[in-house]
């Protein structure tokens, strides 16, 4: 649902095997950090937290936050989210996020 920022785009396709760690760059506007390119003001991060290692991010003053959990459950500044749920929050935010070993969500950080 991420649409490109402009028509005319020509299509593309990438790859990206994740680095390890709680939270990971996966798709940006500008590729940075190794991330794929996404033609849109958007940041997907990868979660996974770990109860000795919870992630933590900063979203920008005018930005929003989308959290999709994949693998559950999860804290997310401890109000609890299962596989599945979603949550909106508005920026800027300080995120922490907290779950059990193998606990995945992916963070939207948009415009």
């Amino acid at each position: 649902w991420l649409l490109p920022e402009r028509r005319g785009l020509p299509p593309g396709y990438q790859e990206l095997t994740a680095a390890p760690g709680p939270a990971v760059l996966v798709a940006s506007r500008d590729g940075r950090e190794g991330s794929l390119l996404v033609h849109q003001d958007v940041r997907v991060w990868l979660v996974r937290p770990e109860e000795a290692m919870p992630a933590s991010l900063e979203v920008e003053r005018g930005r929003h936050v989308w959290i999709q959990v994949a693998v559950g459950p999860v804290a997310v500044n401890g109000t609890e989210l299962t596989e599945g749920d979603g949550a909106a929050l508005p920026g800027p935010a300080a995120l922490d996020i907290r779950g059990a070993s193998g606990a995945q969500a992916l963070v939207f950080d948009l415009a």
